[in-house]
């Protein structure tokens, strides 16, 4: 499965659209973030993406929706509780 707007409304709990492009961008971003800690592409999996890796692009998109509006350093460079163990397994490099 590969996560998409429809899973990150349901997480965020979100009924409406008006928001739809902003949680698009937080998803995209999410999905990079990951990408770049685990070294590899998500669409380079040949089963498709592992569901650790589909929570842990949802935990960061959610946290970034959930933190927009928040200026301090602290919650900008925040990690999700949990985001480490979830990706750990698959990355190809050590956490710097």
């Amino acid at each position: 499965m590969a996560v998409n707007l429809a899973d990150l409304k349901a997480e965020c709990r979100v009924l409406h659209s008006h928001e739809d492009t902003l949680l698009q961008r937080k998803l995209d971003t999410a999905k990079i973030f990951v990408e770049s800690r685990i070294g590899q592409k998500l669409d380079e999996f040949e089963d498709g993406v592992p569901a650790p890796l589909d929570e842990a692009v949802l935990k960061v998109a959610a946290h970034l929706y959930e933190w927009r509006g928040v200026a301090s350093e602290t919650a900008l460079t925040q990690i999700p509780e949990g985001f480490r163990a979830l990706v750990n397994i698959y990355r190809k490099r050590p956490f710097a």
